[in-house]
């Protein structure tokens, strides 16, 4: 199986799993537990931000979220996920508040937030449109 250990000489279950086969899939039966646990806060934080957030999903691989502009003075959707993020305890060294960043259709916006632990955070925010009048 060959050395299996991380940077600090353990070793580690997902290394031991990926060199036994490619196709082992290490499930964390806990995420949904956390995933659940960090919507109240999120969801504050959302509100703060003039955004409604709701859970789109089934929590067992990742947490999808979908943050939809609700107010008349909702913010950037950089500040939404800046503030989730630094929640979420995700510390970037690119500067960036997110992994991957995606537009959709709709003016939708696709952010991947790792939450550690193998779980992540997808958040899709619609963004407030801009009124011309």
């Amino acid at each position: 199986m060959g050395d299996v250990r991380n940077a600090i000489g353990r070793t580690s279950a997902f290394a031991v799993g990926i060199a036994m086969s490619q196709k082992v899939r290490i499930e964390n039966k806990w995420l949904p537990s956390l995933y659940a646990s960090y919507y109240p806060i999120l969801r504050d934080i959302a509100m703060e931000h003039g955004y409604a957030l709701a859970i789109h999903g089934s929590l067992q691989r990742d947490f999808d979220l979908v943050a939809i502009a609700w107010t008349s003075e909702a913010r950037d959707p950089l500040d939404l996920l800046t503030s989730l993020s630094k929640k979420i305890g995700a510390y970037y060294d690119d500067g960036k508040p997110y992994d991957s960043m995606e537009h959709k259709p709709h003016g939708r916006i696709a952010f991947t937030i790792d939450a550690g632990g193998g779980g992540y955070f997808d958040i899709s925010i619609i963004p407030p449109v801009k009124n011309n009048q």
